[in-house]
């Protein structure tokens, strides 16, 4: 049994529009993972930062401590 007429061009276009869209999901879900990710990097940054700043404050108190003595 054949299908002719414009059903087999009206289920191509349903099952095109259903790929379209669930790509279209994946692709909000991807863009709001990276943002997280992002968010998540930055905070992580932030206290490699702080730990520098404490780091570097020793070595200065250290080096100042080296040079009174």
């Amino acid at each position: 049994m054949e299908i002719t007429g414009p059903a087999p061009l009206l289920i191509l276009a349903v099952a095109l529009n259903v790929v379209y869209f669930i790509l279209f999901i994946c692709g909000i879900c991807w863009v709001i993972r990276q943002g997280r990710r992002t968010k998540q990097i930055r905070r992580h940054v932030a206290a490699i930062d702080e730990n520098l700043e404490a780091i570097r404050a020793v070595l200065a108190e250290q080096a100042e401590s080296r040079k009174t003595k």
